[in-house]
């Protein structure tokens, strides 16, 4: 019974610590290169207030140059054509201009309610689009505030990425429920232009610097990106992959960056679909001590599913020497391309994951031992001398309670009088 409550209080030390001293939560949702290439900007969750962050590094130091606090849960980024902001939008509808060298708030933008997944500048820089859950794209007037235009998909039609073509002339939108496709606006005449019906419906989405090809998954075929003309709806390019999640192009056209659910950014071509690099520094990180305490829960049904490290955005550099990337497991990595130069930079990583406290283990066996000597103390302290002591019956004779034994053929414990 002992060492029974023993292995109990054991596993139940072992199984609180896991739980007290787990890491946070903490998810990167988007990443962007400022204009000139100097800066990459990037937004996070994972608070203790429960607000998320904004991180800004200088890309030839990794330096970090700015961060600030980001109201509720941020999920979209973009950096503005000159370089002197930066917007963010927010699980709660907030949509915000920031200053790129402090994080302060310049202006915000209210019309939306439900999550903002997407946004992009056009060209000039004069105007912002912001895209949301609940089926509405806003264009916004940087300098004012005001909204200059809008587009509604319907309720259940939802947005979950945007992009606008290099030349300011069409913006591309996919939404997640409803009729799918992707829905297509020329915004110099405000009109819907014809959806394309060979393209997914959700994310990931990206124009090539060609504004007349746009990349999303394949409707239809599973595992991979379909690169179409809009202008002759028509696919001029499958490129492979599993479970993507976010995609871009180089800035010359001929490379286009997949992140995906397999915990990997690859880098292809854009026609063909060659592979050109793999990189999987988003990929779980080999924890023997962690898995055996999570299968040691497993067998009490309170392990956790592993959760998935899916690879949320990803972004070129101007100059094409750089791949940024984020994800779920909350890491901004900066990855080494080769540029026009030649030179090839070596990968970095901006914001580290959330990692497991070194003193863990030593802490969890620490308490788990003292659980079980304390355990084994009390078998031997109150059990063991129990066993010992004699129990007089309910109603016994005083004499008994004394030590003596009265009548024939019996002994006592006095002496025989003389």
């Amino acid at each position: 019974m002992g060492l029974t409550f023993g292995a109990a209080a054991c596993l139940a030390t072992l199984i609180w610590a896991e739980f007290a001293a787990r890491p946070g939560r903490r998810a990167a949702y988007a990443v962007a290169f400022s204009p000139r290439g100097d800066r990459v900007a990037a937004v996070s969750e994972g608070e203790p207030d429960g607000t998320g962050r904004l991180w800004i590094w200088d890309v030839a130091t990794g330096r970090r140059v700015a961060s600030a606090i980001v109201p509720d849960r941020p999920l979209s980024l973009a950096y503005a054509p000159g370089g002197s902001a930066v917007a963010t939008g927010g699980w709660d509808g907030t949509v915000q201009l920031r200053d790129p060298t402090t994080g302060g708030v310049l202006r915000s933008f209210d019309g939306h309610s439900t999550p903002v997944r997407g946004l992009a500048f056009l060209p000039d820089g004069d105007t912002l689009v912001a895209g949301a859950s609940d089926g509405r794209a806003i264009l916004w007037d940087v300098a004012t505030g005001r909204e200059r235009m809008r587009f509604d998909r319907g309720h259940r039609s939802p947005i979950n990425g945007l992009a606008i073509s290099h030349d300011g002339r069409v913006l591309a939108v996919a939404g997640g429920l409803g009729a799918g496709g992707v829905g297509l606006w020329d915004l110099e005449t405000a009109r819907p232009l014809r959806p394309t019906s060979l393209l997914a419906h959700d994310e990931p989405i990206a124009f090539a610097p060609d504004r007349a090809v746009l990349a999303s998954r394949a409707s239809g075929r599973a595992g991979g990106i379909s690169l179409v003309d809009l202008d002759g709806d028509r696919v001029v390019s499958t490129v492979p992959s599993r479970g993507a999640r976010s995609v871009a192009f180089s800035p010359d056209g001929r490379l286009i960056a997949i992140g995906d659910d397999e915990e990997t950014v690859t880098v292809r071509e854009a026609m063909g679909g060659r592979p050109v690099a793999v990189f999987g520094g988003h990929r779980h990180r080999p924890d023997p001590y962690g898995d055996a305490v999570r299968n040691l829960m497993a067998e009490v049904d309170l392990a956790e599913p592993r959760v998935q490290n899916s690879v949320w955005a990803v972004s070129f550099s101007p100059d094409g020497a750089w791949l940024a990337s984020c994800g779920q497991d909350g890491a901004v990595w900066l990855w080494g391309l080769p540029g026009r130069d030649g030179v090839h930079h070596p990968d970095r990583m901006l914001l580290p994951r959330p990692s497991r406290p070194v003193w863990l283990p030593i802490f969890q066996f620490s308490l788990a031992f003292a659980a079980l000597a304390l355990s084994a103390s009390a078998f031997f302290v109150m059990v063991k001398p129990g066993k010992l002591r004699r129990r007089t019956p309910p109603g016994a004779p005083d004499d008994v309670l004394s030590g003596r034994r009265s009548g024939e053929g019996r002994h006592s414990t006095h002496p025989p009088s003389r």
